[in-house]
C-alpha cells in the first residue's frame, strides 16, 4: 500500500516563488490553485519541473499584481510571472524563473486543429479542469487552503479531482476528459501527447481514447512540424520510446509524420536478425543511450528500399539521405540533422585486426572527431544489443579502440590543421590563394596519414613543390596535345 501524501510533502517541493505568487493572489481576494502536470507528478511522487497556477483573477488583474510579468498569452488568460528561485522579488544576479499564471477559462470552436476561437473566463476551477486533455492532467491543488493547513494533514482534502484522475493515475490509464472524440478533434496535438504520456509513464491508453486518436488523423495533420518534433523528442527521452512509437503506428500518427518507418513493417532480414526492419529499429532506439536515439531509430531506415535478396547494399548511404529528409521535415536543427546523418552513414564500419596504422588513421579521418567516434561505437553496441541473433563480437569495437588509443599516443596528423605547415606557409612560398592551394594541403595530408614521419615543415614544402611541378607538367602536356 502506498504511503499517504501529506501537506508537508507538497510544501517541501514548492519553490518560494510559488508561495509568494499564491499569497499575493490570496491576499488580494482571489482563488489560487496548482494545476496541470505539477499536480500529476506530486501525486506520483515524481520530481516536479513546471509549477503552473490557476486563478479567478483576470489577466489585467494579474498584470497589475505582478509588474514583472509577460503578456505572452493574456488573450487566452495566461500571464508569465518572472521571479527568482528564492522568491517573487527579483534580485539582481539571481537566476530567473518563469511561472505561468492562468485565469480559469472555458474554450470552444477550435481553429486549425490547435487554438480555441473563443475563450470565456470563469470563477469555477472545475469548469477550467473540464477543458483539459486527460484526466491525469485535470486535477488541481487548492493552494490558498494548503498553505494554511497543518503539515501532517492529508493532501487528499486539498485536491480537486472532478474526473477521477487519481484513480486513472493509480491504474496507469490515459483517459480523455469527457468525450474523447471531442477532445482529440479540438486539438490535434493531444493525440500525440497521449502516446507520449503512455510512453513516459508506461501507461495504457483507454479504449475510447485510443479509438478517438485513431480517428483524429485529419486534425493531427494541421499541427506544425515544430510542435510534432517537440512531442517526438519527449517520446525519445522516455524510458521505453518504442511504447510511444508503436502507439503512433497503431493510431495512424506515424503515417503522418514519419511514414518511412512504416516501410520496414514486415520486411524480413537475413538469418542473423531476429526481427523485421521496423521492429529492429524501435528496439535499437530503446537500448540506445539518449544522445543517439535518433540515429538508433533511423540507422537502417533505407533497408526496405535497398533490399536485394538477403542483402541491403548501400543502405547506410541512402539511409543518411533519408534521415536528412525526415529530420529536415520535422524542423530539427541543422547540426542535429548533419550529425545524425553522419552516424548513419558510418554505422556499417567493420574493423579487421590486420588493419595497418594508416587504415586506422584514415578511419579516424573519416569520423572526424572524438564525440562522433564515441557515439558511433555506442550505436554499434545498441544495434547488436537489440538483436538476439546478432553475431556481433565486441572485439570489433574494443580492438579498434585499442588501436585508436595507440595512434593517438603518436600524435598523428589526421586533419589539415595538424600539418606542420599551413596555407599561410604555402602563400609565403608563392602559391596562389584558391582551389589549388586546398588541393595541395589535401595531398600533403594524404601523404602524412600514410607516413606520419613526413610531417615536418621542410619535408612538406618539398612534397608541395614536387606536387606543383607535376601538376604544371600535366597541364602543359594536356594543352600541347
Amino acid at each position: 500500500m502506498k504511503k499517504e501524501i501529506l501537506v508537508k510533502d507538497v510544501t517541501a517541493v514548492l519553490p518560494p516563488s510559488v508561495y509568494d505568487i499564491a499569497k499575493r493572489l490570496k491576499n488580494s481576494g482571489y482563488q489560487v490553485f496548482l494545476v496541470g502536470g505539477a499536480v500529476r507528478d506530486i501525486l506520483r511522487k515524481a520530481s516536479v519541473h513546471d509549477f503552473d497556477i490557476g486563478t479567478d483573477a483576470l489577466p489585467d488583474d494579474l498584470i497589475r499584481l505582478f509588474p514583472r510579468s509577460l503578456e505572452v498569452g493574456a488573450k487566452f488568460g495566461t500571464v508569465v510571472v518572472i521571479a527568482s528561485q528564492s522568491g517573487l522579488d527579483v534580485a539582481d544576479g539571481l537566476p530567473l524563473s518563469e511561472f505561468q499564471v492562468t485565469t480559469f477559462r472555458t474554450e470552444s470552436t477550435y481553429l486549425h486543429g490547435r487554438w480555441p476561437a473563443k475563450v470565456d473566463f470563469t470563477v469555477d476551477i472545475k469548469e477550467d479542469l473540464s477543458r483539459r486533455d486527460f484526466t491525469i492532467n485535470a486535477m488541481a491543488i487548492n493552494l490558498d487552503e494548503l498553505l494554511q493547513a497543518k503539515p501532517e494533514s492529508s493532501l487528499d482534502t486539498y485536491v480537486v479531482d472532478p474526473f477521477n484522475g487519481r484513480k486513472d493515475l493509480a491504474d496507469g490509464i490515459i483517459r480523455a476528459v469527457g468525450i474523447a472524440k471531442d477532445r482529440m478533434h479540438e486539438d490535434g496535438l493531444r493525440a500525440m501527447r497521449a502516446c507520449r504520456f503512455a510512453s513516459s509513464l508506461s501507461f495504457q491508453i483507454e479504449e475510447s481514447t485510443m479509438d478517438a486518436i485513431t480517428g483524429s488523423a485529419s486534425t493531427f495533420t494541421q499541427i506544425s512540424a515544430e510542435r510534432i518534433r517537440e512531442e517526438f523528442e519527449k517520446i525519445l527521452d522516455s524510458e521505453i520510446p518504442s511504447i510511444g512509437i508503436e502507439l503512433m503506428r497503431r493510431t495512424g500518427l506515424l503515417q503522418v509524420c514519419i511514414p518511412e518507418l512504416l516501410e520496414g513493417v514486415g520486411i524480413e532480414q537475413n538469418e542473423y536478425h531476429e526481427h523485421d526492419v521496423y521492429t529492429h529499429l524501435v528496439k535499437t532506439c530503446d537500448v540506445s543511450p539518449r544522445n543517439i536515439r535518433l540515429a538508433g531509430l533511423l540507422h537502417d531506415i533505407a533497408k526496405p528500399r535497398t533490399k536485394s535478396g538477403g542483402h541491403f547494399y548501400g543502405h547506410e548511404e541512402l539511409g543518411a539521405e533519408m534521415a536528412t529528409a525526415i529530420l529536415t521535415r520535422l524542423k530539427y536543427p541543422k547540426q542535429v540533422i548533419t550529425h545524425t546523418a553522419k552516424l548513419i552513414r558510418l554505422h556499417m564500419f567493420y574493423f579487421e585486426p590486420h588493419w595497418g596504422d594508416a587504415a586506422v588513421r584514415r578511419f579516424l579521418q573519416k569520423v572526424g572527431d572524438d564525440v562522433t567516434l564515441e557515439e558511433l561505437f555506442l550505436l554499434r553496441f545498441a544495434d547488436a544489443a537489440s538483436n538476439a541473433k546478432s553475431g556481433f563480437d565486441p572485439k570489433e569495437v574494443t580492438g579498434l579502440q585499442e588501436r585508436i588509443a595507440g595512434i593517438k599516443a603518436q600524435d598523428a596528423a589526421l586533419h589539415i590543421k595538424d600539418l606542420a605547415i599551413s596555407g599561410k606557409d604555402l602563400l609565403d612560398e608563392g602559391y596562389a590563394q584558391g582551389v589549388f592551394l586546398g588541393n595541395v594541403l589535401e595531398y600533403l595530408l594524404d601523404k602524412v596519414v600514410e607516413e606520419p614521419e613526413l610531417n615536418t615543415k621542410g619535408t612538406l614544402l618539398g612534397l608541395a613543390k614536387a606536387y606543383k611541378e607535376r601538376e604544371v607538367d600535366a597541364r602543359s602536356t594536356t594543352n600541347a596535345s
